[in-house]
C-alpha cells in the first residue's frame, strides 16, 4: 500500500545548512499545503508525519563537542548530546516548518524553549491516587492543558554533558579562581586573609607543574594577594609561559569571561573551573548547603551558569541589590563544588528539586520557523542550550 504524501505548493525558502543530505533544506508551509501525491512530485512529506514530528525553534542553540550550533545549522553527521549526556550522531533531520502552532514552555529556573504544538515531552507528574510519581509522554498541546499550578506538578530531568579532557592553556581551577578574584590586567590573584594559606596549598601542585611560584603581598586595600610568576624568566616562544602570557593568549586580560574552550572542556575540567569560581566569588550557605555566586560582570556570571548547567545543576539568576547579579543552585550530587574546606563542609546534596526542572507555564506564541532532528537512541532526546531535553525523531 502506498503512503499518502503532502506536496508543498508555492515557492520554497532555502536555509543554508538544512536537509537530511546535508544540503539546503526546503521550508514546508503547512498552511499552504494543498496537493496530495506520491514521492517524486516536488517536495513530498508523509501526511502522518507532518503533525507528529518533534520540532523546536531554529534559533535555539545546541551544544556540540566543537561548540555551539543553532538548530537551523544542524545537519546529518553533526554530534549532539543526548539525555544521558553522551555524544550521539545526528542521522536524520526534517525540513524547516512554518505556520505550525507554537508554544513557549517556561521552567522554574527561567529557562525557555519554543516548540511545535505536536512536539512531544517525557514528563513526570504526581500520581493522582497516591503520593508517587508517574512518567508520561505528551504533546505540547496536551501539556498546556495539564494543571501546572502546583509547585512540583510536572517536571523533566536535569541533564548534564559528559566529555573527555582537553589540553587547556590554564589549569581550570586556577583559571576559575582568577576569573573570580584575579586582577584583570595581570596574573595576580586576591585571596581572603583567612584563605590565603589554604589556597596557596591548593594551587601548589598546579604552579609546580607550570614551573611557577607564588608570593604573598598586600594590595592597597590590605587584602592578601598571590603574585604568580615563573621560577625563571621564560624566553620568547618558550613552552613554559607565564600565567600573564597564558591569559593574554586566551584573550581574557581586561576582558574577563569564560571562553568556549572551557565551556566545552572535559567534565572534570568544567567541575574544577566551577570549584575555582565558587572558592573565589562564591559562597555556600548554612541553609541546606545552597551555592551562591555573585559577580558584577554579567559575562562571568553567564559563564558560571552555563558551566553549572552543563554539570547537571539547576541555577537560577536574579539581580543582586548591591553587587550586580546572583546565581543560586542546590547541589544535586556528592561531587564537591568547592575545595576550600569552610565552604565544602557546608555542602548538602539536594533531593528532587535539585535534579528536576519544573514546568511553570505553557503559552501559545506567534508561529516561528521550526525544525527537528533524529538520533539513534531509545529515549530519542537531545539537549538544547541550558540542558533542556527536547524530543527528536
Amino acid at each position: 500500500m502506498k503512503s499518502m504524501y503532502l506536496e508543498a505548493s508555492g515557492t520554497s525558502d532555502l536555509s543554508e545548512n538544512g536537509g537530511s543530505d546535508g544540503q539546503a533544506s526546503t521550508t514546508v508551509d503547512i498552511a499552504k499545503t494543498t496537493t496530495v501525491g506520491v514521492p517524486g512530485r516536488g517536495l513530498c512529506v508523509p501526511v502522518s508525519a507532518v503533525p507528529e514530528w518533534p520540532a523546536v525553534a531554529l534559533t535555539h542553540r545546541v551544544a556540540t563537542p566543537s561548540g555551539w550550533k543553532s538548530v537551523a545549522d544542524l545537519i546529518v553527521g553533526d554530534t549532539v548530546f543526548d539525555g544521558d549526556g553522551n555524544w550521539q550522531r545526528v542521522d536524520r533531520d526534517t525540513s524547516v516548518f512554518r505556520n505550525l502552532d507554537c508554544y513557549s514552555v517556561t521552567f522554574d529556573d527561567g529557562q525557555q524553549i519554543t516548540a511545535a504544538a505536536s512536539h512531544t515531552w517525557t514528563v513526570e507528574t504526581r500520581n493522582g491516587h497516591d503520593s508517587g510519581f508517574v512518567e508520561l509522554t505528551v504533546s505540547t498541546t496536551e501539556l498546556a492543558r495539564m494543571k501546572l499550578f502546583r509547585r512540583s506538578a510536572i517536571s523533566v530531568p536535569v541533564a548534564e554533558r559528559l566529555s573527555p579532557d582537553l589540553d587547556l592553556p590554564v589549569d581550570p581551577y586556577l583559571f576559575g579562581y582568577w576569573l573570580g578574584d584575579g586582577y584583570s590586567a595581570n596574573g595576580a590573584i586576591s585571596v581572603g586573609r583567612n584563605d590565603v594559606e589554604e589556597v596557596t596549598t591548593l594551587l601548589q601542585d598546579v604552579l609546580l607543574s607550570y614551573e611557577m611560584l607564588s608570593s604573598t603581598y598586600y594590595d592597597y586595600n590590605l587584602a592578601h594577594c598571590l603574585n604568580v610568576r615563573n621560577v625563571t624568566k621564560p624566553s620568547r616562544g618558550a613552552v613554559n609561559q607565564s600565567l600573564f602570557q597564558r591569559l593574554r593568549t586566551l584573550g581574557v586580560l581586561r576582558n574577563k569571561h569564560v571562553p568556549d574552550v572551557y565551556l566545552f572542556a572535559g567534565t572534570e575540567q568544567r567541575r574544577a573551573l566551577l570549584q575555582g569560581l565558587v572558592d573565589s566569588d562564591g559562597n555556600v550557605t548554612n541553609r541546606k548547603g545552597q551555592v551562591q555566586f555573585v559577580n558584577t560582570n554579567r559575562r562571568i556570571l553567564d559563564g558560571f551558569v552555563e558551566i553549572a548547567r552543563s554539570l547537571g545543576y539547576k541555577p537560577s539568576v536574579r539581580a543582586h541589590p548591591t553587587a550586580g547579579w546572583l546565581a543560586v543552585f542546590q547541589v544535586a550530587d556528592d561531587y564537591p563544588v568547592a575545595r576550600i574546606q569552610r565552604k565544602a563542609s557546608r555542602l548538602v546534596p539536594g533531593g528532587r528539586m535539585a535534579s528536576r526542572r519544573y514546568i511553570r507555564s505553557v503559552l501559545p506564541v506567534r508561529s516561528v520557523h521550526l525544525k527537528g532532528i533524529g538520533i539513534d537512541t531509545d529515549a530519542h532526546q537531545f539537549q538544547v542550550e541550558g540542558g533542556i531535553l527536547a524530543h527528536c525523531l
